[in-house]
């Protein structure tokens, strides 16, 4: 699915079918934040009005992990807990020369929770937030697992992400230079590149899920080169 780049929200439902008596989980999808506005208190505000609606109509209580003033590294083979829920990432080959925000040390994987640089002061778009930043490596390392773990299960999960890029803002001037990141729950796929229209370095989008059966996973993948990306305030109902 593709975001409409018109509309400030966008909510879609996906009921896949497999197999005559066999059907995926249905998934309630919250997409938000095309405004390109650096900073704005409304970026995302809608989406996330709107998932947090829908999961307290679950009957769940929305848990938010929105690790200010947190400093956690998680090495790789090992489940980490990093607040309301667990990263878990494993990898052949090492660590990247750019890892732990574009340096070995403190955070040699690149995967931790604290204080993250995003954007550029040269192009205006400079932020920095505490958040959780992953790294998926395609080349030399290559990681092999990236997920987010839940224990027990949830059924509503939502996150600010960012560092995205969206359509026509890849490495290069052809979208297909994008990293394409993406996201997989419960059979079904979600290519964040295209599903959040404008993402990129210093800016976020608001990407929220309600299921209508309990998960215990979310894994990353990524193409190209590989992706270092960003959450923010990540969200679940239990």
């Amino acid at each position: 699915m593709r975001a409409n780049a018109d509309r400030t929200l966008a909510i879609a439902t996906g009921l896949l079918i497999a197999g005559a008596a066999t059907r995926a989980a249905a998934l309630s999808i919250y997409i938000d934040g095309s405004d390109r506005a650096v900073d704005s208190p409304e970026r995302g505000a809608a989406g996330r009005a709107a998932w947090t609606t829908a999961a307290e109509a679950r009957g769940g209580a929305v848990a938010t992990d929105d690790f200010n003033g947190v400093d956690i590294d998680i090495p790789v083979d090992t489940l980490t807990n990093v607040g309301n829920f667990s990263v878990y990432f494993s990898q052949t080959g090492g660590y990247s020369d750019q890892a732990g925000n574009t340096a070995p040390e403190p955070h040699p994987t690149g995967n931790f929770v604290g204080t993250t640089g995003t954007g550029s002061v040269e192009a205006g778009n400079a932020e920095t937030i505490d958040g959780l930043e992953l790294r998926y490596e395609t080349l030399d390392p290559v990681t092999t697992a990236l997920e987010l773990r839940f224990d027990p299960p949830v059924f509503a999960w939502a996150a600010d992400v960012y560092s995205v890029d969206g359509p026509g803002f890849g490495q290069g001037p052809d979208p297909d230079s994008n990293d394409h990141t993406t996201m997989h729950v419960l059979g079904h796929s979600f290519d964040l590149t295209e599903v959040l229209e404008y993402a990129g370095s210093g800016y976020m989008g608001f990407f929220g899920i309600v299921s209508d059966e309990p998960f215990g996973v979310i894994s990353f993948t990524a193409e190209g080169d590989g992706d270092r990306f960003r959450l923010d305030n990540v969200s679940l109902a239990r």
